[in-house]
Order: C-alpha cells, then structure tokens, then sequence
C-alpha cells in the first residue's frame, strides 16, 4: 500500500482528504504540525507529501524547503487557501511538485497524486532509514546527518542487511 503524509490542522479537511485517499488505496497519515512531521521524516519515508502552507507551529514553506534539502526527491504538493500567483510561484521555486488552491475537487487531488507518482515511482521502496543513517537504492549511497559516506560495495550490502 502506498503511503502518504498530509500535514493539515484543520480536522475537518485532513479527515475528508484522508477517507477519500484511503477508498482509492492509499495509506494516508495526517499530521497536525511541521514538528510532528518532521520526527517522522527522520526514520520513514512516505512516498508523497502533501502540505499545507498555513500551520499552527510554522510555515508550510519552510517545512517544503526543509524536506527538499534533507530528502530531495520525495514529491511533495502543496494543498492551501493561499492562491496568488506570487504564493504559488514561491510554492514552486521552495520545492514543490505541484500547487492546489483551496477549495479544491477532491478528484483532481487524486488524480495529481496518480500523475507524481507514476513519475516518480513510490519513494518509499527506494530508499531505507534507521536513525540517522538514510541508505539511497537508486544511487547505492549512504548519508549519515546529511553527509555522503563512502561505503566499499561489501559495506554496502552488510549495512543493507542490517536496516
């Protein structure tokens, strides 16, 4: 099952966009701020993000900057009131995939979704996390803290085995 992370503190939306995601399939996990889901981050991967730029304990912006410099390829959409188009410009420019103005269809929503990740792939197969070691199966590179190690390909394949 695909599984996705929506930071949203508004209950109401979070909870229809999450019914409506899990009938087509999807593992869907609300978060109610950016400190919540940043932990998380940390240790598992989603294979897409959806973000709301207003939060009660920051900016979606910044959490949308933070999450492209620490695991650069997990999609991320954004999915907020804030429409103008220098909002949606910055959106893009701070990493996102793509930008959804509420209100919102939640057909389009789930169609955007189906249309990143027949892209992209699901990113959580793809990559592995324990602590603060994050194992990249694509490229065969390891990062502790954000740091590149450089592992022999016997390394490699031992610590694979130990995540």
């Amino acid at each position: 099952m695909i599984k996705l992370y929506y930071v949203e503190d508004d209950f109401v939306i979070a909870s229809t966009v999450q019914k409506y995601l899990t009938n087509r399939g999807y593992h869907v996990i609300i978060f109610e701020n950016i400190e919540q889901i940043k932990q998380v981050l940390q240790t598992k991967l989603p294979s897409l993000v959806i973000i709301d730029w207003n939060l009660t304990d920051g900016s979606g912006y910044n959490l949308c900057k933070w999450i492209r410099e620490t695991k650069k390829d997990l999609p991320i959409i954004f999915l907020t009131v804030k429409g103008d188009s220098k909002d949606i410009i910055q959106g893009f420019q701070g990493g996102a995939d793509d930008y959804i103005i509420k209100p919102f269809d939640l057909e389009i929503l789930y169609a955007r979704i189906c249309a990143i990740l027949k892209r992209t792939g699901n990113m959580a197969e793809n990559y592995e996390t324990c602590g603060d070691i994050f194992i990249d199966k694509i490229k065969l590179k390891v990062y502790r803290s954000n740091e590149e190690m450089i592992l022999s390909q016997m390394e490699y394949q031992l610590l694979k085995l130990l995540t």
